[in-house]
């Protein structure tokens, strides 16, 4: 009953302060649409089109607010590529063979999309950009706690359960896109209890990806880890916190999940009937890929495709398991550049940033910088090994580094570190 009534309060209460001020609205409907309340509390919350209502809102509030500001900076390749892909993908309907299915995914990816644009031109200091990272992660922490909670009450919701569609290697994805945003977002906080929540949220978030028993969400998990360790400011105090977090990590690993792990590397006699079919999957996909390479079959047009053409069981699974390869079938060789010019063009920016170390560059960005760095490295090799294409952190946690951008190019986000506003003007 709490959950309903939480959940009802913010609907309508975000709803209505979208219309005025829809930077909240904003922040209301991203944590609605990484936490799903039909699927977390689906005993209590059901039924309703909670995030619709506030989407609508937000949008509406946007307009009134004149689409707010639209110079974006070198921030404007990865927004152009992402709603260049957006296009490219309705371009899809008119090709695909069932228009209700490529219809339905466009859909979905607006809901990503829009949002995402109003974020852009709303969103115009470091103090509301640090708000909405930490929207981001409570959200994901949120979930973490839950899937805790279930796992020590004797259920594995994340193995063995799904969450917004997805089963355990989506969920761990998901998880995986916030652990480094929770470590260096701790590592700068100023209150001891921001540390301590920080802490706790990585704790909780990485114990899920172990949970998760996903070979792809831990071999992101190392590798994430490896690529943000050196963009680490070398301090004493950040060392002996990493290593403290690493080791309670592999504590929290039990055998089961080590020895799923090391089946990565098993040679290909040893390998489980999952890894063999994934590998048949990947092998359609790719002869799908040279007889298509430019349009492709269609968005969403796939599991049709690979039924009609190529040897599947009744009742085997149809995903790639990859999912640039799976965008490359379904929207060809175009799709796939422009939604990794996305990811790709916005990591290229941030990395000087995460490397800036000069006293007049805000401390915050350098520190966005390199979570995002190490989450956009992360999710683009976890992708690699799952299908996820409408899931809505990766794409939100960019957000996060396409913000950067811009308020680190603009001339007044060179603070003033005896008079700081947060706020720049451009």
């Amino acid at each position: 009953m709490k959950s309903l009534i939480l959940v009802v309060a913010l609907t309508y209460g975000g709803a209505l302060v979208s219309l005025f001020r829809p930077y909240y609205g904003l922040l209301v409907y991203i944590s609605f649409s990484i936490i799903k309340p039909n699927d977390l509390w689906p005993w209590s919350v059901s039924g309703g089109n909670y995030s619709r209502i506030v989407g609508v809102a937000l949008l509406a509030g946007w307009a009134l607010a004149g689409f707010g500001d639209w110079r974006l900076g070198r921030a404007r390749r990865a927004i152009g590529s992402l709603v260049a892909y957006t296009v490219w993908a309705a371009v899809g309907i008119f090709y695909s063979e069932d228009t209700g299915l490529a219809t339905a995914y466009v859909e979905e990816l607006a809901k990503i999309v829009l949002p995402i644009l109003a974020g852009i031109t709303l969103i115009d200091s470091v103090a509301k950009l640090k708000q909405l990272a930490w929207v981001i992660l409570l959200s994901v922490g949120y979930i973490a706690l839950e899937f805790n909670l279930s796992y020590y009450n004797g259920y594995n919701r994340i193995r063995y359960g799904t969450f917004g569609g997805f089963d355990n290697n989506g969920i761990a994805i998901m998880l995986n896109t916030c652990v480094w945003l929770a470590i260096l977002l701790g590592f700068d906080a100023k209150g001891w209890w921001q540390r301590l929540l920080c802490l706790g949220s990585a704790l909780l978030i990485i114990n899920g990806v172990l949970m998760s028993n996903s070979r792809g969400g831990m071999l992101t998990l190392l590798v994430s880890s490896m690529i943000a360790v050196p963009l680490i400011p070398k301090r004493a105090s950040h060392y002996l916190l990493f290593a403290l977090i690493f080791v309670l990590g592999i504590r929290m690993a039990g055998p089961e999940a080590r020895e799923r792990f090391m089946t990565i590397f098993a040679e290909a006699d040893d390998r489980d009937a999952s890894l063999e079919g994934r590998s048949r999957l990947l092998s359609y996909a790719i002869d799908s890929i040279r007889k298509r390479p430019v349009l492709g079959v269609g968005p969403n047009q796939w599991t049709i495709v690979v039924k009609r053409d190529y040897p599947i069981k009744e009742g085997h699974a149809t995903e790639v398991h990859n999912t640039w390869a799976q965008i490359t079938a379904e929207l060809g060789l175009v799709g796939l550049f422009l939604i990794l010019s996305y990811y790709g063009s916005c990591a290229c920016r941030l990395i000087p940033i995460a490397l800036d170390r000069r006293a007049d560059v805000d401390p915050d960005l350098n520190s966005l910088a390199r979570a995002v760095v190490a989450s956009i490295a992360g999710s683009v090799l976890a992708c690699s090994f799952v299908t996820v294409e409408a899931l809505e952190p990766p794409y939100y946690i960019a957000l996060i580094g396409c913000l950067v951008v811009k308020m680190y190019n603009c001339e007044s986000s060179r603070i003033n570190l005896h008079q700081r506003t947060g706020r720049y003007l451009s």
